[in-house]
């Protein structure tokens, strides 16, 4: 035999040796191969476009192009049948190195539910800030159209109009209340209870705010063509319990102190509002499922250097959706706790190479069949053919918003 075919048969060998998880360590996260990217995005969109795919995009090289762009190293899990869970009991002996091999989520963390209305979250709050802004906020702007629509409510009914927790719904109240944009009354029938009602401050800050609010949904939905938006608010109202919407659109609100009326959207069918609300949704079942200390973003960090160590935290912080400051908060949080370590990188001493402890590599193994399970509870409302259809619209929307 010769030295190729010697050198053939040790690397056979050396491959039939190896599980299917330690050769997917060992492949360059950068790296995935087209068909695996083509594959996801063909599952996620088949179900939404229904074969509309746009004229010329064909599954060669434009749409190749496309989905490379959308659509960065998307997390791969073990072969069925070839690997082994050895973070259960048996052999391994649960440690982190072998632990590292069990550890992953069903669709990568780019394409975790949970994951998506985080940052389809940030979208909107992008272009909250470029259009509408002037010191009043989503929630803000929520809590003023609600009483312009229902005047004399108490408190407890705004935070139901708003999708407010008592807690924020109290401090939103208070601060608006500050800027004298609304006052408080005492019930005459119930003591213990305050009506609200906008001043005409108020009024006039919600008639001037309401273009740009529009607007800014608008954006937001132009991202996806018209009928995907009305079926991506329809996931959005079923994940929320609103169940199906009014016909309308929009209510119409007189505004008495400067004789005119104008069009307060309907909350229901409000992009901005509902992807807040779906997030409240999500942080709750996170807190019942997963908790232990661990945020949503800080998995997504601990999951981020797992797949890929020695990433510096500028790439982080780009893999994970999350700013400089925000990423670096959470580097620091989660040093303090033993579960990454940082070393200087030896080609350019201003940059910090992130890996996991082991103690890290643990915690993530304990908590990712719970953040599965979660993912998993999020679109328990969605029939099983809407599902694929949500993630492919809000990924959609993620990544070119």
């Amino acid at each position: 035999m010769g030295a190729h075919g010697a050198r053939g048969m040790a690397r056979s060998k050396a491959n039939a040796e190896r599980t299917p998880a330690a050769s997917l360590r060992e492949r360059p996260a950068e790296t995935p191969s087209v068909y695996e990217l083509e594959s996801a995005w063909e599952r996620l969109d088949r179900s939404a476009f229904k074969g509309r795919r746009p004229a010329g995009r064909t599954r060669c090289s434009g749409h190749r192009k496309t989905i490379l762009k959308r659509f960065p190293p998307i997390a791969r899990t073990p072969e069925k049948g070839g690997g082994v869970d050895r973070c259960s009991s048996g052999t391994g002996g649960g440690s982190a190195p072998a632990c590292a091999a069990a550890i992953d989520l069903p669709t990568g963390l780019r394409l975790a539910p949970g994951h998506l209305i985080r940052v389809v979250q940030q979208v909107h709050e992008r272009l909250w800030a470029g259009h509408v802004d002037h010191g009043l906020t989503s929630p803000q702007y929520a809590v003023l159209g609600s009483l312009a629509r229902a005047p004399g409510i108490d408190q407890r009914a705004l935070g139901s109009h708003a999708s407010l927790d008592k807690t924020s719904c109290a401090d939103v109240v208070a601060r608006l209340a500050g800027r004298g944009w609304l006052e408080r009354t005492r019930d005459p029938q119930d003591g213990r209870r305050n009506l609200l009602r906008l001043t005409p401050e108020g009024t006039r800050t919600l008639a001037d705010a309401t273009p740009r609010v529009i607007r800014t949904q608008e954006r937001l939905a132009g991202l996806l063509a018209r009928e995907e938006h009305d079926r991506l608010l329809g996931t959005l109202r079923r994940i929320t319990g609103a169940g199906i919407a009014p016909e309308r659109r929009v209510t119409a609100v007189e505004i008495r102190s400067r004789g005119e009326r104008f069009a307060v959207p309907e909350l229901l069918w409000t992009p901005g509002h509902l992807i807040r609300v779906v997030q409240q949704v999500h942080e709750r079942l996170w807190a019942g499922h997963v908790d232990r200390g661990l945020t949503s973003p800080q998995y997504a960090v601990l999951l981020a250097i797992h797949q890929e160590p020695g990433v510096d935290q500028r790439a982080l912080g780009f893999r994970v959706s999350l700013d400089k400051t925000s990423c670096a908060d959470v580097v620091a949080r989660l040093a303090g706790r033993g579960w990454l370590e940082r070393t200087r990188d030896p080609q350019d001493g201003r940059r910090n190479l992130l890996r996991l402890t082991p103690e890290g590599t643990r915690t993530l193994a304990d908590a990712t069949p719970d953040v599965a399970r979660v993912q998993r509870l999020l679109l328990d409302p969605l029939p099983e053919e809407e599902r694929a259809v949500f993630t492919g619209l809000m990924a959609r929307i993620a990544y070119q918003g």
